[in-house]
């Protein structure tokens, strides 16, 4: 196993082909993700004086790699990592950032995406103030998990936080990273803090022993979201949605200045009846297409 931070640091090309210029994000449980030189995209000029070719890296495409730690490529093996990169390979939609490509290097598994300069909605965190904007969002996501759900056979994304929600180069915002995805119907275990996805932004039904996959799962992440982008916190603490199927809490109420359909849509959202989130996702869709 390679160690990345080193490479990196010794200028070595990652897998001969990509030069490791900084790291993005560090926060996932399975992979780190780093901002990348394509050395294949690089343009040459000849060089009268030296009498050679000379690479000219600014001309080069930049990309986002996302390395699985080693630990994580012991525990899972291969076949996980090209799971994720076959879920979306033939998925095309604007709301979607798609893999370019997928690889193992040295035992290591990697994923080469598109890089989003202006990062993710984090940075959105309790300052989304604007009503334009944020229907915009609520209509680009449910797009793109409309999308994802309405794929033959259904595909259920398992991490929607403002984390893995990007902002591309003309201002869509598109859902990334389907490291946990998999098929509706597929059952899985209960909470796994490696392989599950981030508790804070988790469903009630996936804290239960035996949980299978389906979307409104993903409209739960989808409201607990919205309702940090607004207010700064998530709606039930780290605990997500175990807070609702063990102690049954409720909502907390959104003080902040929105319009009440927004509110009704993220207590929808958030509902702990399945019907309801089943309801609003169609709303959604409906909101979406109009």
């Amino acid at each position: 196993m390679k160690d990345i931070n080193s490479i990196a640091a010794n200028g070595v090309l990652f897998d001969g082909r990509y030069k490791l210029l900084r790291p993005l994000s560090s926060d996932g449980g399975t992979a780190d993700v780093w901002l990348a030189l394509d050395l294949n995209t690089v343009d040459e000029v000849y060089d009268d004086k030296d009498d050679r070719l000379i690479s000219v890296e600014e001309t080069g495409i930049k990309v986002a790699i996302k390395i699985y730690r080693p630990k994580n490529a012991l525990d899972m093996g291969e076949q996980r990592f090209r799971e994720e990169f076959k879920i979306v390979f033939n998925c095309h939609h604007t709301n979607l950032v798609q893999p370019i490509n997928f690889s193992i290097y040295e035992g290591i598994p990697y994923l080469v995406l598109p890089y989003c300069q202006k990062g993710s909605s984090e940075k959105l965190q309790g300052r989304i103030n604007d009503n334009d904007e944020l229907w915009r969002y609520i209509s680009d996501v449910s797009a793109g998990l409309a999308y994802l759900h309405a794929f033959n056979p259904t595909i259920v994304h398992h991490d929607i936080k403002p984390a893995n929600v990007l902002v591309d180069d003309n201002e869509n915002f598109a859902i990334t990273d389907f490291g946990i995805s998999s098929h509706r119907g597929l059952n899985r275990e209960g909470y796994d803090e490696n392989q599950s996805g981030t508790m804070a932004y988790m469903a009630p039904e996936r804290f239960k022993d035996e949980y299978e996959s389906i979307p409104e799962s993903d409209i739960w992440s989808f409201g607990a979201t919205l309702y940090e982008l607004i207010t700064g916190r998530v709606p039930f603490g780290e605990n997500g949605g175990w807070e609702q199927l063990q102690n049954h809490k409720s909502v907390p109420a959104i003080e902040q200045s929105i319009p009440n359909d927004i509110k009704n849509l993220i207590n929808d959202c958030l509902s702990i009846n399945l019907l309801y989130q089943e309801i609003n996702y169609r709303c959604l869709i409906f909101y979406n297409r109009s």
